[in-house]
Protein backbone atom coordinates (compact mmCIF):
# COMPACT_ATOMS: atom_id res chain seq x y z
CA UNK A 1 0.00 0.00 0.00
CA UNK A 2 2.84 2.27 0.69
CA UNK A 3 3.97 1.79 -2.87
CA UNK A 4 0.42 2.30 -4.10
CA UNK A 5 0.16 5.48 -2.12
CA UNK A 6 3.44 6.84 -3.32
CA UNK A 7 2.64 6.12 -6.90
CA UNK A 8 -0.35 8.48 -6.99
CA UNK A 9 1.69 11.07 -5.10
CA UNK A 10 4.51 10.64 -7.59
CA UNK A 11 2.05 11.10 -10.45
CA UNK A 12 0.67 14.18 -8.75
CA UNK A 13 4.19 15.50 -8.31
CA UNK A 14 4.95 14.82 -11.98
CA UNK A 15 1.77 16.60 -13.11
CA UNK A 16 2.59 19.52 -10.80
CA UNK A 17 6.06 19.78 -12.24
CA UNK A 18 4.64 19.59 -15.76
CA UNK A 19 2.17 22.36 -14.99
CA UNK A 20 4.92 24.38 -13.35
CA UNK A 21 7.05 23.93 -16.46
CA UNK A 22 4.12 24.89 -18.66
CA UNK A 23 3.45 27.92 -16.45
CA UNK A 24 7.11 28.89 -16.63
CA UNK A 25 7.07 28.57 -20.41
CA UNK A 26 3.90 30.61 -20.56
CA UNK A 27 5.39 33.21 -18.24
CA UNK A 28 8.46 33.39 -20.42
CA UNK A 29 6.40 33.75 -23.57
CA UNK A 30 4.07 36.35 -22.04
CA UNK A 31 6.60 39.18 -21.77
CA UNK A 32 7.48 38.68 -25.41
CA UNK A 33 3.83 38.73 -26.46
CA UNK A 34 2.91 41.47 -23.99
CA UNK A 35 5.21 43.97 -25.67
CA UNK A 36 3.30 43.94 -28.95
CA UNK A 37 0.01 43.77 -27.03
CA UNK A 38 1.12 46.65 -24.87
CA UNK A 39 2.13 48.67 -27.91
CA UNK A 40 -1.18 47.84 -29.53
CA UNK A 41 -3.07 48.85 -26.42
CA UNK A 42 -1.08 52.07 -26.16
CA UNK A 43 -1.92 52.83 -29.79
CA UNK A 44 -5.59 52.07 -29.14
CA UNK A 45 -5.50 54.34 -26.11
CA UNK A 46 -3.89 57.13 -28.13
CA UNK A 47 -6.50 56.66 -30.87
CA UNK A 48 -9.31 56.76 -28.31
CA UNK A 49 -7.89 59.92 -26.77
CA UNK A 50 -7.67 61.54 -30.19
CA UNK A 51 -11.25 60.52 -30.99
CA UNK A 52 -12.40 61.85 -27.63
CA UNK A 53 -10.66 65.17 -28.26
CA UNK A 54 -12.37 65.43 -31.67
CA UNK A 55 -15.76 64.67 -30.12
CA UNK A 56 -15.17 67.27 -27.42
CA UNK A 57 -14.43 69.88 -30.09
CA UNK A 58 -17.58 68.91 -31.97
CA UNK A 59 -19.64 69.14 -28.79
CA UNK A 60 -18.15 72.54 -27.92
CA UNK A 61 -18.97 73.76 -31.42
CA UNK A 62 -22.55 72.50 -31.16
CA UNK A 63 -22.88 73.99 -27.68
CA UNK A 64 -21.74 77.39 -28.99
CA UNK A 65 -24.18 77.11 -31.86
CA UNK A 66 -27.01 76.32 -29.45
CA UNK A 67 -26.05 79.24 -27.23
CA UNK A 68 -26.11 81.56 -30.24
CA UNK A 69 -29.52 80.23 -31.26
CA UNK A 70 -30.79 80.63 -27.71
CA UNK A 71 -29.56 84.23 -27.63
CA UNK A 72 -31.20 84.86 -31.00
CA UNK A 73 -34.47 83.44 -29.73
CA UNK A 74 -34.27 85.63 -26.62
CA UNK A 75 -33.65 88.72 -28.73
CA UNK A 76 -36.57 87.84 -31.00
CA UNK A 77 -38.83 87.33 -27.98
CA UNK A 78 -37.82 90.73 -26.61
CA UNK A 79 -38.49 92.32 -30.00
CA UNK A 80 -41.90 90.68 -30.10
CA UNK A 81 -42.72 91.95 -26.61
CA UNK A 82 -41.64 95.47 -27.58
CA UNK A 83 -43.68 95.36 -30.78
CA UNK A 84 -46.71 94.16 -28.83
CA UNK A 85 -46.32 97.02 -26.33
CA UNK A 86 -45.85 99.51 -29.14
CA UNK A 87 -48.95 98.19 -30.89
CA UNK A 88 -50.97 98.55 -27.68
CA UNK A 89 -49.69 102.11 -27.20
CA UNK A 90 -50.53 103.04 -30.78
CA UNK A 91 -53.99 101.51 -30.40
CA UNK A 92 -54.53 103.52 -27.22
CA UNK A 93 -53.36 106.72 -28.96
CA UNK A 94 -55.67 105.99 -31.92
CA UNK A 95 -58.62 105.48 -29.58
CA UNK A 96 -57.81 108.77 -27.82
CA UNK A 97 -57.55 110.57 -31.16
CA UNK A 98 -60.90 109.15 -32.27
CA UNK A 99 -62.49 110.23 -28.97
CA UNK A 100 -61.00 113.74 -29.26
CA UNK A 101 -62.26 113.92 -32.84
CA UNK A 102 -65.76 113.00 -31.70
CA UNK A 103 -65.61 115.57 -28.92
CA UNK A 104 -64.37 118.23 -31.33
CA UNK A 105 -67.14 117.37 -33.77
CA UNK A 106 -69.69 117.62 -30.98
CA UNK A 107 -68.35 121.02 -29.88
CA UNK A 108 -68.44 122.29 -33.44
CA UNK A 109 -72.01 121.09 -33.82
CA UNK A 110 -73.02 122.76 -30.56
CA UNK A 111 -71.30 125.95 -31.62
CA UNK A 112 -73.25 125.95 -34.85
CA UNK A 113 -76.47 125.28 -33.01
CA UNK A 114 -75.63 127.80 -30.32
CA UNK A 115 -74.57 130.40 -32.88
CA UNK A 116 -78.02 130.22 -34.48
CA UNK A 117 -79.70 131.56 -31.28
Amino acid sequence: MANGETAPNAEATKSESKSATTNAETAESKPKSEKPDRRGRMKQLADLREELAERELELESKENELLNRDQTVQVLQQELELKTKLYELMKTERDKAIEESKLASGLCAQAQIGGGF
